[in-house]
């Protein structure tokens, strides 16, 4: 996995001027270390999200028989590193996911926090029908944060693909209007293959980013 704070901001910009539930939203093939900085309006404020976890990338722990990381991606020959600039990225990614490239393959993001004892839902929901359409749409925002960087051709998410990055940075930062970001939070993903009849295949993945949200 890729970027997650990349689009969650744009998820939560969105939100804030437009009242938008869902944009395009995409998979990528790595974890990454997250550490952005988002402006928040109008009292400015700045905000960073530190993750719990070395890994970043986490099992869920709330959907029951789903997949978690290790049946997901290896990312063992990705490169990352932070500079002042932001998150460097460069280096091959391999998908071990059990799907076919002829699959379609939907996403689901939420935003979670953490409050009272319990992981509650907050507004900021993405949904992508087919991952794969959109990461070869020039226009999207996929392409622009991922699949631009990707040096060999596109191809779909399928078990043993593999791609390969030039070296990019990550970072993420936009005006979030009359929001107080402090907190717990989570980012869960959920990943849906579909087969040549469109039924959806019994191996779903479900991964996640906790972290913490806090005002620098």
């Amino acid at each position: 996995m890729l970027c997650y704070l990349e689009y969650l901001v744009h998820i939560l910009s969105s939100k804030s001027d437009e009242g938008r539930d869902t944009m395009s939203f995409t998979y990528a093939s790595a974890v990454i270390f997250i550490s952005t900085v988002m402006a928040v309006q109008p009292t400015q404020a700045l905000y960073r999200f530190l993750t719990e976890d070395t890994d970043v990338l986490t099992d869920c722990t709330e959907p029951p028989n789903m997949l978690g990381v290790a049946d997901f991606v290896d990312y063992s020959n990705l490169a990352v590193f932070y500079e002042e600039d932001g998150i460097h990225i460069e280096g091959k990614s391999i998908i071990r996911w059990d799907v076919k490239q002829t699959d379609r393959v939907s996403m689901q993001v939420e935003l979670k926090k953490f409050a009272r004892g319990t992981w509650q839902q907050t507004p900021f929901t993405v949904m992508v029908a087919d991952m794969c359409e959109d990461m070869k749409d020039n226009t999207s925002t996929t392409y622009d944060v991922w699949t631009k960087h990707v040096i060999s051709e596109v191809v779909c998410l399928g078990k043993g693909v593999e791609y390969n990055h030039e070296r990019f940075v990550v970072k993420a930062e936009n005006d979030i209007k009359g929001a107080n970001m402090e907190g717990r939070y989570k980012i869960e993903l959920i990943f849906q293959a579909y087969d040549e009849t469109d039924l959806p295949r019994s191996n779903a993945v479900c991964v996640e980013v906790p972290g913490e949200m806090i005002k620098v």
